[in-house]
């Protein structure tokens, strides 16, 4: 017969001691916690006696805050609260992004810091498509740029220089012909151009800090094939790039170092003679064939002038445009390893220097996707500060504080 299981055979199978007695595992375990939170609070007492305000950081500040690493009051003027923006505006301009802007974020809700060496300027997409994605101006109306743009391949525009009519360049170019292979060179050799014989990107710097197309010069890209002769008898005389008048003084002078010059009266009076040299017989009628070969078909296959032989031509001004991403920046030396025609694609059937060549945003988004080699955030291209807004500011912090 199995016995009977009461409550109080249960009951007896308790250690009433179990809480005061002594076992091994708690002991140490006890010991273990309290000689851990003694050490924290002995190493935090170290530091704030020694004014080492180090430990209490939650991670690494900005390489431009190091500074400032052992003074948190700086920033943090209002203790463990977030900082106001009037912190940041001891050092930095206040550069507000636009003067229609509905209302002004902090700045520590771009720019967060403790993370590491530059990863206060790298700032979340959301930071803009917050206002972007649903863009109004600060009286409530909308506004007539893109309204709702949630990120490059969501609602982004197509670049404005595509939209709207290009400048004027005044100068003739057509890149269907010179990229043509085995093109008569220089000493008619023959040769086959690339982009980089003409195009220096890479060679200078915008205010930014951004690669721009670093101009075009006569003597640096098109001298090379594009000599300007001008008389067959002296084949290897070569008139300079410069205003027509000077080119008529240049032409002048070296038609009259071919053969003495006559010097002839300036009156008939008597009395000492006026003298005056000029050029020799002959010499004005091969500089007016000189201008005619130049002035009238030479510089004619770049320049656009109207030219009446005897006269100077009126030279347009030429313009180039550095710049064709009015709202956005562009940096050629991170694209280097991509041919260019794969984004330049019109470039070998253009026939007019008024063609814009740059790509569209779809070539952009090929690569510049959330999930693509290369990242799309708006501030890769965009920038939130207006810099024209920005003003000289004259420090307060004595060096002592910073060193």
């Amino acid at each position: 017969m199995t016995q009977r299981r009461t409550t109080k055979s249960l009951a007896s199978r308790i250690q009433i001691d179990y809480l005061t007695k002594r076992l091994p595992l708690r002991y140490w375990k006890r010991v273990l916690i309290i000689t851990a939170a003694g050490v924290g609070i002995v190493f935090l007492g170290i530091s704030f006696l020694g004014k080492n305000k180090r430990v209490y950081t939650p991670g690494p500040i900005a390489t431009g805050h190091k500074m400032f690493a052992a003074e948190c009051a700086q920033c943090h003027t209002q203790g463990w609260q977030a900082i106001p923006n009037q912190a940041c505006l001891q050092c930095h301009t206040n550069l507000k992004h636009s003067e229609f802007q509905a209302f002004e974020p902090r700045c520590a809700d771009c720019h967060t810091e403790h993370r590491g060496a530059n990863l206060v300027f790298k700032i979340q997409e959301t930071s803009c498509t917050t206002c972007h994605g649903q863009l109004k101006l600060s009286d409530g109306t909308a506004p007539k740029i893109a309204k709702q743009i949630r990120g490059l391949a969501q609602g982004h525009p197509e670049f404005r220089t595509l939209t709207t009519p290009p400048e004027p360049t005044a100068l003739k170019l057509n890149h269907k012909v010179h990229m043509k292979p085995d093109l008569t060179g220089p000493n008619g050799t023959k040769v086959t151009l690339t982009c980089d014989h003409c195009h220096g990107v890479d060679q200078e710097r915008d205010p930014n800090g951004f690669y721009r197309s670093a101009g075009f010069h006569y003597e640096k890209q098109c001298k090379e094939c594009h000599e300007l002769g001008f008389d067959r008898q002296f084949p290897t005389a070569v008139a300079p790039h410069k205003k027509p008048a000077e080119i008529r003084e240049f032409l002048t002078q070296f038609y009259s170092a071919q053969s003495p010059t006559v010097e002839v009266s300036e009156r008939t009076l008597p009395g000492p003679l006026g003298k005056r040299d000029i050029a020799p017989a002959g010499a004005a009628a091969k500089i007016a064939s000189a201008e005619r070969q130049l002035f009238g078909k030479t510089c004619l296959e770049c320049h656009s002038w109207k030219y009446q032989p005897g006269s100077l031509p009126e030279v347009p001004k030429v313009v180039f445009q550095e710049k064709h991403l009015h709202n956005g920046l562009f940096d050629h030396a991170a694209h280097r390893p991509i041919a260019c025609a794969s984004c330049h694609e019109q470039a070998k059937s253009s026939e007019k220097s008024a063609d814009v060549l740059i790509p569209s945003v779809k070539t952009c988004v090929e690569c510049h996707t959330q999930n693509g080699t290369a990242n799309s955030s708006c501030n890769e291209c965009h920038r939130y500060h207006d810099r024209g807004r920005e003003k000289i500011m004259e420090g307060t912090l004595p060096i002592h504080r910073i060193r």
